[in-house]
């Protein structure tokens, strides 16, 4: 028959054994506390993502990178974000300004024969942007008319409809009325006496330093000066047109050749600046 088998216990041993544990859940209760706290919330450890906002002056531009002092003084590399939509330079101008082939963009009312309902109270002028776009960004930049409100299915589309129109200048008459090409349809718009004009730029070829930057976007904990920005949006109190601005054939000179070279904003953010719209 098999043997039992004989456990023999060490009471030195086990006496030892006992004291190593009891000192090592001794040594957790000071080391755990400490540990817990470095992970709240509101205490994130070094890489985790801290959202940002703040407004400053644009210092420099290059390869996808602005570099903004804040109001505070705080000097920040700004990387662009993903969204060329969200990244825009915002700058009034005037009827002077505008010249044949421009992009346009306006709301108003128009009735089926194309004919506006009232005079145009705001047009903005933007530059065309490569990469895809979604169906909120083509109505946006893609020449076209887009309804406001779409009539349901089986309704006849109204007499009367208000509409977001985008097209290229034709030209402007002496009476205030642009002609705007969408596609092959040409329309008549008359503009206000007091009409808004507005450059909504997404790129970088009329900016220049000193010009206001609003920022939002994160940062890693522990290197708050380098930011991924989410949108930015660039304004300056330049007015594009004027009749006092002594270098307003240069400016739409700069304006048309920007067209055909590939701008740094575009070539640092992989796509083509937002606002967006």
């Amino acid at each position: 028959m098999p043997q039992p088998l004989e456990i023999t216990v060490n009471p030195t041993c086990t006496a030892r054994r006992w004291f190593v544990l009891i000192a090592m859940a001794f040594m957790s209760l000071i080391v755990c506390p400490s540990i817990a706290s470095a992970q709240k919330p509101d205490a994130p450890g070094v890489g985790s993502n801290m959202i940002t906002n703040f407004k400053g002056k644009l210092v420099s531009f290059k390869r996808g990178i602005l570099v903004v002092t804040t109001d505070e003084g705080t000097q920040m590399n700004v990387a662009l974000p993903d969204d060329i939509a969200s990244f825009v330079f915002v700058a009034e101008a005037k009827p002077a300004f505008l010249q044949r082939g421009m992009f346009v963009r306006f709301s108003g009312s128009f009735n089926q024969a194309g004919m506006a309902q009232s005079p145009i109270r705001k047009v903005e002028i933007f530059q065309p942007v490569a990469g895809k776009l979604n169906g909120h960004q083509r109505e946006a930049f893609v020449p076209g008319i887009y309804p406001v409100n779409r009539p349901k299915a089986g309704e006849p589309p109204p007499q009367v409809a208000d509409v977001k129109v985008v097209g290229n200048i034709m030209g402007m008459d002496a009476s205030g009325v642009m002609g705007v090409m969408i596609g092959k349809q040409p329309l008549q718009v008359p503009l206000a006496p007091d009409v808004r004009l507005e450059l909504r730029f997404n790129n970088m070829s009329l900016a220049e330093e000193g010009d206001s930057v609003s920022v939002a976007g994160f940062y890693q904990a522990g290197d708050e000066t380098n930011v991924k920005a989410s949108r930015i949006t660039i304004t300056t109190s330049r007015v594009y047109g004027e009749a006092t601005e002594g270098n307003s054939k240069s400016t739409r000179k700069r304006t048309r050749s920007s067209r055909k070279k590939t701008d740094d904003a575009d070539t640092g953010n992989g796509e083509n600046p937002d606002t967006a719209p």
